[in-house]
């Protein structure tokens, strides 16, 4: 079968990696030191994209986890609000790229471990997300990638097969999740190594020249 669908996954690929002052303000709020913080960060990130833990709940979870005393509710919106900023400094190349594969004919999703807090503030402030046919947030789900059933859903969402969908994300553990339900996986590192990365695809071929 041919090429039917594009699924990306959304934080480094879509957006920018993290960004390093928004991070920095997270961690000072939270009052620890900046490694401590970041492992407790990770160590209950997919409890939290999971949809197990609100945005609230997550980072007192981290705070008391690392033996400190509990923050005010104004500390930890603060904390959420920064969080989200983090996560939002978006790559416009990519994007222009999304809008171009859209243009070629092929549906669109996005597939993505994301908490329900930036999930809000992104249906908020992106207006763009109505190009996608399917949005599959994790936190809605109780699912999160590399998990199998997350990319089940997506599919049926799209109304498509396995093997008529191609999946890009930045970990090579999701692409070999998305590979083992019978799609197509590409793992992005950046904009700019994509053409090369789909030389001879039949997605690249349908593109205008100036972004193959």
């Amino acid at each position: 079968m041919s090429l039917r669908a594009v699924i990306f996954d959304y934080g480094k690929v879509i957006s920018l990696p993290a960004d390093a002052a928004d991070h920095a303000e997270m961690v000072r709020l939270s009052g620890l030191e900046s490694l401590l913080f970041d492992n407790y960060y990770w160590k209950f990130r997919d409890e939290y994209d999971g949809g197990f833990l609100t945005c609230a709940e997550y980072f007192r979870k981290i705070v008391a986890t690392a033996g400190a005393a509990p923050l005010p509710d104004q500390t930890i919106t603060a904390m959420v609000e920064a969080d989200c900023r983090m996560w939002t400094h978006l790559n416009p190349p990519m994007l222009e790229w999304v809008a171009s594969v859209r243009q070629a004919g092929y549906k669109l999703g996005i597939l993505s471990n994301l908490g329900e807090a930036l999930v809000r503030y992104m249906t908020a402030q992106f207006p763009w997300l109505d190009q996608f046919d399917s949005l599959m947030w994790s936190s809605e789900h109780k699912l999160f990638k590399p998990q199998p059933e997350i990319y089940r859903i997506t599919l049926n969402r799209l109304d498509v097969e396995p093997n008529e969908a191609i999946f890009i994300d930045d970990k090579p553990e999701n692409i070999l999740a998305a590979e083992a339900c019978g799609m197509e996986g590409l793992v992005f590192t950046t904009y700019e190594a994509l053409p090369s990365q789909l030389t001879g695809h039949e997605l690249l071929a349908t593109l205008p020249n100036t972004l193959r």
